[in-house]
């Protein structure tokens, strides 16, 4: 009788360990969030500026983007946010520790629990263009790992139209030949 109270708790202890073990990955790895900041843009003097309207409508020389990315899991996180432009393609900054080929970048990222990263890519409008799109994905470079988008509940990619300097919500406002 001792010998069947073993193995039942061998068994009962294998059981759980099989149904803990999803648990207990699911809630420790890597929970990543990101996002963009909107801006408005607009030229001035014949020159492109980024207008935050976040922040008093505070307004920078040049076109930029500003990419955010946070941990909400209790491990590190390891993984590449892309970056797609249409109608507008990047600037090399020598500040920027990503790769960028014309409108598309890839930034490697390494983050710690409950870490926050901030990156601005800078960017120039084609000329002539009736308006650009941002896209975002993320590809995870390590096997567990779960991730939030969080534009616009969950809008990608984001159309803005330049001759107003907003954001739109409706992309096909440049025609079907916008998107990559």
């Amino acid at each position: 009788m001792e010998k069947k109270n073993k193995i039942l708790l061998g068994v009962v202890i294998i059981a759980i360990l099989i149904l803990a073990t999803p648990s207990i990955i699911y809630f420790s790895e890597p929970q990543i969030n990101y996002w963009n900041d909107t801006y408005n843009y607009q030229k001035a003097n014949g020159q492109w500026e980024t207008i935050d309207y976040n922040h008093n409508n505070q307004k920078y020389n040049g076109t930029f983007i500003t990419f955010g990315c946070l941990n909400k899991g209790t491990l590190n996180g390891k993984f590449d946010l892309i970056v797609r432009l249409t109608n507008a393609t990047f600037i090399q900054n020598d500040t920027n520790n990503s790769w960028m080929i014309g409108a598309e970048a890839k930034l490697p990222i390494t983050l710690h629990s409950m870490e926050e990263q901030n990156t601005n890519l800078y960017f120039s409008i084609n000329e002539g263009a009736n308006g650009f799109v941002v896209s975002l994905t993320l590809e995870p470079s390590q096997l567990f790992m779960r991730s939030i988008e969080a534009n616009w509940d969950g809008q990608n990619p984001i159309p803005y139209t330049p001759s107003t300097g907003q954001h739109t919500q409706n992309p096909t406002d440049f025609g079907p030949d916008l998107y990559l």
